[in-house]
């Protein structure tokens, strides 16, 4: 029986992104991001905003 792919939500995203930047010491690229997030450009755009306009968290 298959189970159904379950939609991440917001914090899930954020918590996500978080750990993927947290663990990189060079830069990755947004097709990598889209990939590991398994979302949109518009989507990993809005979480980066939501990490650095929201928690203050410096992404460069």
């Amino acid at each position: 029986m298959a189970l159904a792919r379950q939609r991440m939500d917001k914090f899930d995203r954020v918590y996500q992104l978080h750990q993927v930047m947290a663990n990189r010491r060079v830069p990755i690229s947004l097709d990598a991001l889209m990939e590991k997030l398994d979302c949109s450009r518009a989507t990993v755009m809005r979480v980066i905003s939501i990490l650095r306009d929201r928690l203050n968290a410096p992404n460069r």
